[in-house]
């Protein structure tokens, strides 16, 4: 027989030979007769009455099949009474606590955070070493904080819930509290730590956001609720280790984070984060079956503040032992004792189960104080799985006992006695779950996470899984419904809290058996559909909140599957759409919104629903143009522009007239002719941006300028759009969502500091920037690090530039993203092979120059870059061909990809003396001068070299001395080459102008240079 390592709904519990047998001998029993293998014969004959047996000859079997024939109960044998809630202490397990203690010690000493992984086979003993090592450690540590959170079996995945857990348990928040209570004690009570620990009000804040996120609490003025999926779930990697340091400043802490196998993504990911960006004394201990080492290979590590502690079976001697602290003064004989231990294979919870099953069945009863055999055994079969020792102990459970157990596993590990009492139709329980603590089956937890209410949980989630798979198909969809609704009733102003255990609850119920549970037609299903899908719709909107985007999608697709109407279509259709742009997939996300707004227009719905569907139609093709795998026509993005301003008002109009002004843009991209005036759309991104001034709103005010800064620029009108680029500087504080305001920052910065020529400033606002980066998502630290990388080669501090270099190629590798067309990723490797070239380190930038992965498009500046590059490197033939590429697609500017192909062109044509061809160049070159701060300049000293060449010696010093006026503003390296090239037709100034040069290729580390002009330098010296 095959039965699944976990138990899923939409899975046969166990399948194979024993389950083939089963339904022979249901074929076989006649009617009303009941039938049973040997096996299950001699599992339960001392509690029912067989007739003889009888041999049968089953289809698949080759040889006889017995078969007994039920009769009846054994009276009495039920009653015969429980066994006693056996514990022992923990057996074998020295060294392993050894381990965990020592482990808390090391992080107490140098108050750093680590880590603690204990793996083993359901049963070994994870939890209760835990437990033990606790225990140990509060009896010598007793200002000890300790916090838990589970990954439950019931509905795992559940993105949070472990955090979530740990949240509630830290403030005091029970989940059937009302809305305005949990956030009082969230607020408060979180504070406090933070505050404690000297965190600042504006961080107190923003963790406190993050931690009510993170536990689905609804606080009004939380900005995460108006941030993309993917930002939200940056701020939680950034603000809970912030909440745990703050834990571990007040006293040492440990975070047990229990079942680690059934974990979200998003809590796996998180864990490593708490470990690599918390500070302080916490020790984190995670349990976890051995198979999640085998799906997470990569899990923390080669990192020196975790380690693994693998529990394997108990030896003999250690199993006897164990054996003894169960069954204290026995007397049992050697065999039996042989039979147990062989049977358990060294599993502790098998050794408990056999035990308890041996006592309830009274093969082992207590006898003058001591504990002998009654002779039984033999008469009682020892299954050989610890499944079927915990499933014939629950078969033999009196009827009310084994019901509330079952009805109870529907909820999970933990549940309340108020649920299963609704389950089972009774007004309490609490005798037979009295009596099933006492059996060792489940047990009261101390305190309850709903008030008022008994909280018990399964001894171990294998009696939970054993249990569940008893109940019928019929009874399990019908159960979880119930449990979904009782639920979603704990705490009605708190919905996200539970959203996605309650989803998981109606996708079960409407899973396999829900045909056995309710007819088609009945009202009782129609019901369970109607709040399944505002379940699912509900449970998506919070898993894409917290960027669990599968699940979103999972979930919007079953409530687009219950919708009976096209209304109800398309606000599942809005949501799959929603749950795409969350994981930038514009190739998936526009289809959906472009589908809900046909639904709603046929059912006569022209109002602002389809005007906000079509702004995030049109932002995502017009802003988020990367995430298709082919670029949206402008001309399909403006019809979503039209579409929406038919009907849009406020906010959503100033949007889309925002987008008017972007949507321009990607005709610049397109290198296709506008059919809207540019004055038009100027306008529409004026209208947006002062909407935004009105309504304070810094995010669309920025983005308005952005736009219509950026569309100037590429137009040819750079005075003006610069005009309109440089307020954004003054806006990016105010910004919510951490990586639109970083975005927001390198867009700004590029064109600042190669249009306008402003590097020095730009490299302190980066600077800033790159400490938001690093917080954020690798792709995100590249945006920083490749413009730090343009603003110090400009701004002349190359010193600065192998630094973070080596950071830039760090995240690279890790950024999948980084190798498409992303200028600021790409652009790096070829501007640092520049700066590398021009310091000697000339095998070392072809190296790096040669590394960039090729675009998988055109890249106007990367190609530019990549001209200035092998110029460095002495080539520049190439360079002039490269240049000349870029220059042919007639691209336009654009304000994050300015045109840095018009100086390499120009310095290929002086490198290789083609002054023709660069006379033909220099008009094209100084009409688009305003476009690159260097180009004007560049043409100067190109034109002055020209005129040099031919003998026009007055000309050529006049062209060189306004280069070099314009390059001392611009860039210490470009002056230092025109004091040079200025030298060689002034006599007179010669050997000051060569000095002030070697000065500036000193400072910049720049040695081929340097060693020239000392040598020129001193021949100068010699000749004076």
């Amino acid at each position: 027989m095959i039965a699944p390592a976990e138990v899923r709904p939409d899975l046969p519990a166990v399948t194979g030979d024993a389950l083939n047998v089963a339904s022979r001998l249901q074929s076989a029993a006649a009617p009303g007769g009941v039938l049973v293998g040997d096996r299950t014969f001699h599992a339960t004959r001392e509690l029912f009455r067989f007739d003889d047996p009888t041999e049968l000859q089953l289809k698949g079997k080759s040889s006889p099949v017995k078969a007994h024939p039920l009769l009846g109960r054994i009276e009495g044998a039920l009653e015969r009474g429980p066994a006693r809630n056996l514990r022992a202490r923990v057996v074998g397990r020295e060294r392993e606590l050894a381990v965990l203690g020592g482990l808390l010690d090391e992080t107490v000493e140098t108050r750093t955070p680590r880590l603690a992984v204990v793996y083993g086979p359901a049963g070994i003993g994870k939890s209760r070493l835990v437990r033990e090592a606790i225990d140990l450690a509060q009896s010598e540590r007793p200002d000890l904080t300790i916090l838990r959170g589970r990954c439950p079996a019931v509905g795992q995945g559940i993105t949070y819930w472990p955090l979530a857990e740990i949240v509630r348990g830290a403030c005091g928040i029970s989940l059937d509290e009302s809305g305005p209570e949990a956030q009082e004690k969230l607020r408060d009570r979180a504070a406090a730590i933070l505050a404690a620990a000297g965190v600042d009000r504006a961080d107190i804040d923003a963790t406190v956001f993050a931690l009510a996120t993170t536990a689905g609490i609804d606080l009004p003025d939380n900005p995460l609720d108006r941030s993309r999926p993917a930002t939200v779930a940056t701020e939680l990697s950034r603000r809970w280790p912030q909440f745990l340091s703050a834990l571990g400043k007040r006293r040492p802490a440990i975070v047990v984070i229990e079942d680690l196998h059934w974990a979200s993504d998003q809590v796996v990911e998180m864990v490593e984060r708490l470990l690599a960006r918390s500070t302080g004394p916490v020790l984190l201990v995670a349990t976890s079956r051995p198979e999640f080492a085998e799906t997470h290979s990569t899990f923390a590590a080669g990192v020196n503040e975790a380690l693994t502690v693998s529990l394997r079976p108990l030896n003999r001697r250690q199993g006897a032992s164990l054996l003894s602290g169960l069954l204290p003064d026995h007397e049992l004989p050697r065999a039996i004792e042989d039979e147990i231990l062989d049977a358990a294979e060294g599993n502790p919870l098998f050794v408990e189960e056999i035990v308890s099953r041996l006592i309830e069945a009274g093969t082992v009863a207590r006898d003058d104080g001591h504990w002998r055999s009654t002779g039984g055994l033999a008469r009682l079969s020892i299954p050989d799985t610890i499944q079927g020792l915990l499933g014939a102990r629950i078969d033999a459970l009196p009827d009310a006992e084994r019901r509330v157990l079952r009805e109870a596993s529907v909820i999970g590990r933990i549940f309340w006695e108020q649920p299963v009492a609704v389950a089972v139709g009774q007004a309490e329980v609490s005798d037979p779950l009295t009596e099933l603590e006492r059996r060792g089956l489940v047990s009261m937890r101390p305190s309850s996470s709903l008030s008022g209410q008994l909280e018990y949980t399964f001894k171990h989630a294998l009696i939970r899984d054993v249990a569940y798979g008893g109940l019928s198909l019929a009874r399990r969809a019908q159960a979880h419904a119930a449990v979904a609704k009782w639920l979603a009733g704990l705490s009605r102003d708190r919905p996200e809290e539970l959203a996605e255990l309650v989803a998981y609850h109606y996708e079960v119920a409407l899973g396999e058996g829900s045909d056995l549970a309710w007819r088609a037609d009945s009202p009782e299903l129609a019901e369970v559909r109607r709040r399944a899908a505002a379940a699912f719709l509900v449970g998506g909107a919070v898993a894409r909140k917290r960027f669990a985007i599968e699940r979103a999608v999972g979930l919007h697709i079953r409530a687009l599957e219950l919708a009976s109407n096209d209304l109800e279509r398309a606000v599942a259709y809005e949501q799959i759409g929603d749950d795409h742009d969350a994981a930038y997939d514009g190739d998936k996300s526009l289809p959906a919104w472009d589908r809900a707004i046909e639904l709603r227009q046929s059912v006569g719905d022209e109002g602002p629903h389809v005007a906000r569907l079509a702004m995030k139609a049109a932002r995502m093709g017009a802003v988020r143009w990367g995430g298709f795998s082919v670029a949206k026509d402008p001309a399909e993005l403006d019809r979503f522009v039209d579409l929406g301003l038919a009907t849009a008002t406020d906010e959503t109009r100033a949007w889309l007239l925002l987008l008017r002004a972007t949507v321009g843009l990607r005709w610049v991209a397109f290198h296709r002719d506008d059919p809207i005036p540019l004055d038009e759309r100027v306008r529409a991104g004026e209208e947006a941006a002062l909407y935004a001034e009105l309504v304070d709103d810094p995010t669309m005010g920025a983005n308005a300028l952005r736009s219509v800064g950026a569309l100037l620029i590429a137009h040819g009108e750079v005075a003006r759009g610069l005009e309109m680029t440089r307020p954004i500087l003054e806006l990016f504080d105010r910004v919510a969502d951490p990586r639109e305001r970083h975005l927001l920052i390198i867009e700004t910065a590029q064109t600042m500091a190669w249009i306008a020529g402003e590097a020095g400033p730009t490299t302190d606002v980066l600077l800033d920037a790159l400490k938001l980066g690093r917080e954020l998502r690798s792709h995100d630290l590249n945006h920083s690090t490749g413009t730090l990388i343009n603003a110090l080669y400009l701004a002349g501090r190359w010193d600065e530039i192998p630094g973070y270099l080596e950071e830039h190629l760090s995240a690279f590798k890790s950024d999948e993203a980084a190798g498409t067309t992303c200028p600021f990723a790409l652009g790096a490797f070829q501007l640092a092979a520049v700066v590398l070239a021009h310091r000697g380190e000339v095998d070392r930038a072809r190296e790096l120059a040669d590394s960039m992965p090729q675009p998988q498009a055109p890249v106007g500046i990367v190609q530019g870059l990549q001209a200035m590059a092998v110029i460095a490197l002495g080539d520049p033939s190439l360079g002039r061909e490269i240049a000349r590429d870029v220059l042919a697609t007639g691209a336009r500017n654009y304000a994050e990809e300015p045109p840095v192909e018009l100086a390499a062109m120009l310095d290929a044509l002086v490198a290789l003396g083609a002054w023709d061809e660069l006379r033909e160049f220099l008009p094209e070159a100084r009409r688009r001068a305003p476009e690159l701060a260097l180009a004007g300049p560049t043409a100067d000293r190109a034109e002055g070299l020209a005129a040099a060449a031919t003998g026009d010696q007055a000309r050529a010093r006049e062209l060189l001395e306004r280069a070099l006026v314009g390059f001392d503003s611009l860039s210490a390296f470009e002056a230092a080459r025109t004091r040079e090239a200025l030298a060689a037709i002034e006599p007179e100034r010669r050997r000051g102008l060569l000095a002030e040069a070697l000065e500036a290729y000193e400072f910049l580390g720049a040695k081929p240079h340097t060693e020239r002009l000392s040598a020129l330098v001193a021949e100068q010296a010699t000749v004076a």
